[in-house]
């Protein structure tokens, strides 16, 4: 299924950031996403952001992306929706990096008893694969249950108030 998107990343900006930055910058990225009701079904809008934690410790910029794809799969290929599209994020940043920390963050819970649960080896599987780092899921993923979950919600409250 073909995803549309609707707030595309400045990747250059993110880039010169991370280029500008000290060896001491830690780059973050990470994709939530939200599924509602369209006219024709439901509709999934994915928020990924990329976290740029200026020094590891002086404040941070924050880029986003809102991409989104009419969806009728189940809860698992939604969560590997989500990793799918931090992995690839973070394998367009991974060559520029110059050894600084790079971490891919994902809104799946490690803990059973919660649904998003049951993605969790393909998508750890897919991060490792791709970007060659082990993902951090929640509870210590922040920027992907915290900053990519406040980026959708944002999107999706300004388009539905008509902005």
């Amino acid at each position: 299924m073909v995803m549309e998107k609707k707030v595309p990343i400045d990747i250059a900006s993110v880039l010169k950031e991370i280029r500008g930055s000290s060896q001491e910058t830690r780059v973050y990225v990470g994709c939530d996403s939200i599924l509602r009701t369209a006219r024709k079904g439901f509709r999934a809008t994915y928020a990924t952001v990329v976290v740029v934690h200026i020094d590891g410790c002086r404040g941070c910029q924050v880029y986003g992306e809102i991409v989104t794809q009419p969806f009728y799969g189940s809860l698992k290929e939604r969560m590997f929706n989500e990793a799918m599209l931090a992995a690839n994020m973070a394998m367009e940043i991974k060559p520029h990096m110059g050894g600084r920390v790079l971490e891919v963050h994902l809104d799946i819970n490690t803990d059973p008893n919660h649904g998003s649960h049951v993605a969790i080896k393909e998508a750890a599987g897919y991060v490792r694969g791709l970007v060659g780092i082990e993902p951090k899921f929640k509870p210590n993923a922040p920027i992907a249950s915290g900053c990519a979950d406040r980026f959708g919600w944002l999107y999706n409250e300004a388009t539905v108030a008509g902005f």
